[in-house]
């Protein structure tokens, strides 16, 4: 049986108050993921629009990828 995790984008109602909080927040996400692998879960099922998601105003996840 494969098991998947899914991001869930409606979660995200609230944006992060600033850059820094952002970052921190996908440090926790990238955390939580690295976590999922050590446990063999190797699927994150993402909506398609994943890279357009907004972090805090003016920072997109695109660019915190940009920025790894």
């Amino acid at each position: 049986m494969t098991v998947s995790m899914v991001f869930n984008d409606l979660c995200l109602r609230t944006l992060a108050p600033d850059r820094a909080t952002a970052r921190q927040w996908m440090t926790e996400f990238v955390g939580t993921l690295k976590t999922a692998i050590d446990h063999n879960l190797y699927i994150l099922r993402i909506h398609i629009d994943f890279r357009n998601i907004v972090l805090s105003l003016e920072y997109p996840l695109h660019a915190w990828l940009k920025a790894q």
